[in-house]
């Protein structure tokens, strides 16, 4: 069978099963794995590798993260190390999760980081672990790199909304927005070195990094949120800014 076909079979498989059960995370990546696989098949560069900052880490290639959980535990309550702590301890989450063998090309490489720095994203950015906030995460992935496979698992999410679970619709539109609006604002977390961070408070890193020192997602934050996009920043590849739009003139 054609490599190309085959391994777009296997991606619809994955993807049909994520669509039914987006809480998987072997199906988030496994679906990952498909859209690395698709790429190598056709021998195409994704051009997400063509972005400074992610050219700038491939050619440092710095060690991949080792988090202690209990180094972190012990740190000051409020610093970035003891809140992740916190935070992977209350929703039962194993950094090792993430550890596995993906080889040494540059997606790779890539991918290694992305996923060994995942749980680290959640807690800056303030985004929960169901199905709205994962989603409102990879819409900040979107926004920041121009990845593929979040425009994958959004779309998978949107299926699953409109075939399983309509009533959770608005949260996680909600969560897509925020999540769009917070990457275009935020400074590139890719390859930011965590280790240095670590004892910083929480609040300071925040800071530092362009997002909401709080995790208010009301409707006066999101407005400010947007007209700091619009006036600050112009959306890659695009002419046109963003403009807000209420609800009123929506529906």
């Amino acid at each position: 069978m054609n490599t190309k076909f085959a391994n777009l079979l296997r991606f619809i498989a994955v993807y049909a099963r994520l669509v039914r059960d987006p809480n998987r995370l072997d199906l988030v990546l496994g679906l990952t794995d498909r859209v690395v696989a698709r790429y190598a098949a056709i021998g195409k560069v994704p051009p997400y590798l063509h972005q400074p900052v992610v050219s700038a880490y491939l050619e440092k290639r710095p060690a991949s993260l080792e988090i202690d959980m209990s180094t972190l535990a012990r740190m000051a309550p409020g610093s970035l190390g003891y809140e992740f702590a916190v935070w992977m301890d209350t929703h039962q989450l194993d950094p090792a999760a993430f550890e596995r063998q993906l080889g040494t090309s540059d997606m790779a490489v890539v991918k290694r980081h992305l996923e060994g720095t995942h749980d680290i994203w959640h807690v800056v950015t303030g985004f929960g672990t169901d199905v709205a906030g994962e989603i409102g995460l990879q819409a900040f992935y979107l926004a920041q790199l121009r990845l593929p496979t979040p425009m994958a698992l959004l779309s998978a999410a949107f299926l699953n909304a409109l075939f399983f679970a309509q009533d959770d619709i608005e949260r996680r539109m909600d969560a897509i927005v925020r999540g769009w609006v917070l990457g275009q604002g935020a400074e590139p977390l890719f390859g930011v070195d965590w280790n240095q961070l670590w004892p910083l408070p929480l609040a300071e890193v925040r800071k530092k990094l362009g997002l909401p020192v709080s995790d208010d997602c009301s409707q006066e934050s999101m407005q400010a949120l947007w007209e700091r996009s619009s006036s600050d920043l112009a959306p890659m590849n695009q002419n046109v800014a963003l403009e807000p739009v209420s609800k009123q003139a929506a529906g």
